[in-house]
């Protein structure tokens, strides 16, 4: 197993998948982090990341309008769909992404490093604002 960091929201869900929980953080911070860690996923070869971002509820952009729920997810996914990820990650249209409208997760499927560096540094995760 790789080594990760022994604290903080990012944890390995499986042995090729991190889970990056971004509850407490606000949206700019949210997006910030699930791209260093989308990035640092791939450089040490695993091959998903697994966003948790809750609002199970907000089952399309317009709900973050009415009730503010749903932003992080809103955007996580928006950034994908815009390619913010695709340096790491799969084409948005590639199939390979997890995220149903009535999910409270977005995984993105990482493209495969040929040559991963397990020793290489993980990015500083900031203690979230609130939990």
């Amino acid at each position: 197993m790789r080594p990760l960091p022994d604290r903080g929201p990012l944890r390995v869900q499986a042995e090729d998948e991190l889970r990056l929980d971004l509850h407490g953080y606000d949206l700019h911070t949210a997006i910030d982090l699930a791209r260093d860690c989308a990035a640092a996923a791939w450089e040490h070869g695993f091959a998903r990341l697994t966003v948790l971002h809750g609002a199970r509820q907000a089952t399309t952009p317009a709900d973050v309008q009415d009730s503010g729920r749903g932003a992080i997810k809103w955007a996580v996914r928006q950034a994908l769909d815009d390619g913010e990820f695709n340096d790491w990650a799969l084409p948005p249209r590639s199939g390979q992404h997890r995220r149903a409208s009535r999910a409270s997760e977005t995984s993105i499927a990482l493209k495969p490093n040929p040559d991963p560096h397990p020793d290489a540094e993980w990015p500083v995760i900031p203690q979230p604002h609130h939990w």
